[in-house]
């Protein structure tokens, strides 16, 4: 079960799974650079 996705910009995609340490929160800071530099950052996490 899917809580929390964002899906931001455009080009090759990539997926950002959220593991075991933390939550979606500590990969968010990550999105802004890749879709900046053409690519589709995908984030994808189980925890709300």
């Amino acid at each position: 079960m899917i809580f929390f996705d964002v899906d931001e910009g455009d080009g090759f995609p990539i997926l950002l799974i959220h593991g075991l340490a933390g939550n979606h929160k500590a990969q968010l800071d990550q999105i802004e650079p890749l879709k900046n530099k053409l690519y589709e950052a995908y984030l994808v996490s189980s925890q709300r």
